[in-house]
């Protein structure tokens, strides 16, 4: 049987967003084990952000021992997480959300369309990810969104609608 309901979605514009935002994105799996975490800087008057990723499994110095982005969090939380991306990168940010990757792909599939500047062409396949990009500025897809994230280290731009 079909139900309906009065309530209403609220909708959320960047139109009226003004000023600059650092947020982390940290991204598990289905068990909890971070796969990756994203520091982005948002500047909503030019309508950009950059990204750096980093993989939850590779091991970085913290403190006086070399710990995996996993480890840290799961001994020291967000806040140990924050104090070596602020030690080590210059990001510090008190806003962070916790994502599964297949929420973020169900996130991502909410926008039209994001564009991206490919510094290079990308030609990338694995058992989980297919990807091939064309150097230069283009629209793709949250799913074609998400791959090359997955894929990237480095700083990249991007523009949003």
């Amino acid at each position: 049987a079909e139900t309906t309901t009065n309530e209403t979605v609220p909708t959320y514009s960047v139109e009226n967003l003004s000023g600059k935002s650092d947020v982390m994105f940290i991204i598990e799996d289905e068990q909890g084990k971070i796969e990756s975490v994203f520091c982005t800087l948002v500047d909503f008057d030019n309508k950009t952000f950059k990204v750096k990723q980093v993989d939850g499994d590779a091991q970085y110095l913290f403190g006086k021992s070399y710990m995996s982005i996993n480890r840290i969090y799961t001994e020291n939380g967000f806040d140990g997480l924050n104090k070596y991306f602020t030690d080590n990168w210059g990001f510090s940010t008190d806003k962070y959300a916790v994502f599964t990757v297949s929420s973020l792909r169900k996130f991502l599939s909410l926008f039209n369309g994001i564009s991206i500047t490919v510094a290079e062409s990308i030609e990338y396949h694995s058992s989980s990810i297919n990807l091939e990009l064309d150097k230069g500025y283009q629209s793709l897809s949250g799913e074609k969104v998400l791959n090359y994230l997955m894929i990237c280290y480095l700083f990249l731009l991007f523009h949003y609608f």
